[in-house]
């Protein structure tokens, strides 16, 4: 069976430390706390979740992942990660640095400080497309029509992917920050769709229009990109919020059903959830051929499964997929 999509973004390895409840956290000094390892970033996020819903029974996944985990020996965890669910990826190790996200939190388990290394995704170049990959021959050999995009990417690789593919592929972008978001925004009548939150579609505006302030709200930001700037499709979430969307120009609300709202209390971790969210969009929109609303509101229903979730996905999806 033929791919369906290629998605092109950053694969990092988290370290997180959280301190003990009873040994407040301290500076300059050693803390007791337990220290969770685990595969992360936006474009494997994505991947991973996209291969959960296509469930275990090919071969390998209905798309490519085109990445960079470094040459590193930690490299490795991310290798087994992505080949423990049959995930068709290439990787960039053309550095020695592998991705990592090395991350403290404060006694009440919410970020404290962090750092990034994310040198490994520079690597992520046109050179790399034309000649590691030669990413037209993986298109043409599967007629591949979607390509989605993380934010991380550098703005050179992203200029590079949309102005070469965008008359052939629909390409979707996930805005990932208020910082990276930015990036898209000379490329809007080029993309199919841009998935975002609230806050990041306001600086995209504020960017766009050369002013530090919005008066406007995210209804008349999205009217404004799909009219002016030619945005044809849109998500933008704002937590529990309805969804704002763009669809083939056209602005509206979608209401999230009642059943597949998680009230603040009940959140076991937002970590990863807009990522979820995109991958279960585009798995009923692209895989399940479901209308664009159709498609959101059962993406929000398995993005609630993740905010219950420890993890960037849902367990019980994992468990199931692993089993069979």
């Amino acid at each position: 069976m033929n791919k369906k999509l290629i998605i092109i973004g950053g694969t990092n390895i988290d370290i997180v430390g959280t301190p003990l409840k009873d040994h407040k956290l301290a500076l300059d000094t050693s803390n007791i706390g337990n220290v969770l390892i685990s595969v992360g970033g936006v474009g494997k996020n994505i991947a991973y979740n996209l291969r959960l819903l296509e469930g275990n029974v090919n071969n390998n996944s209905l798309f490519y992942f085109i990445t960079s985990f470094g040459n590193s020996p930690i490299s490795y965890l991310a290798k087994n990660n992505l080949e423990e669910l049959k995930i068709d990826y290439f990787a960039s190790n053309k550095i020695d640095n592998a991705p990592i996200y090395l991350a403290i939190n404060n006694n009440n388990n919410d970020l404290f400080v962090s750092l990034c290394d994310n040198k490994a995704i520079s690597s992520l170049d046109r050179n790399f497309f034309e000649n590691d990959i030669k990413l037209d021959e993986l298109i043409k050999k599967d007629n591949i029509k979607y390509m989605i995009l993380d934010g991380n990417l550098s703005l050179e690789t992203i200029s590079y992917l949309i102005e070469k593919y965008y008359y052939i592929l629909n390409i979707i972008v996930e805005g990932v920050s208020i910082f990276k978001v930015i990036k898209f925004k000379d490329f809007l009548d080029k993309i199919y769709l841009l998935k975002c939150n609230n806050i990041e579609i306001i600086e995209l505006y504020k960017e766009l229009s050369g002013s530090n302030n919005c008066e406007l709200d995210s209804s008349e930001i999205l009217k404004i990109l799909a009219e002016k700037y030619r945005l044809k499709n849109a998500i933008v979430t704002n937590k529990a919020e309805n969804i704002l969307v763009i669809n083939d120009f056209k602005t509206y609300k979608v209401n999230i059903p009642k059943n597949n709202i998680v009230g603040e209390n009940e959140v076991v971790s937002s970590n990863g959830v807009g990522d979820s969210l995109l991958s279960a969009f585009v798995y009923n929109y692209v895989y399940l051929n479901n209308s664009y609303e159709e498609a959101l509101i059962k993406a929000t229903s398995y993005s609630k499964e993740v905010l219950l979730s420890d993890f960037t996905y849902p367990v019980d999806y994992l468990n199931n997929f692993l089993n069979k």
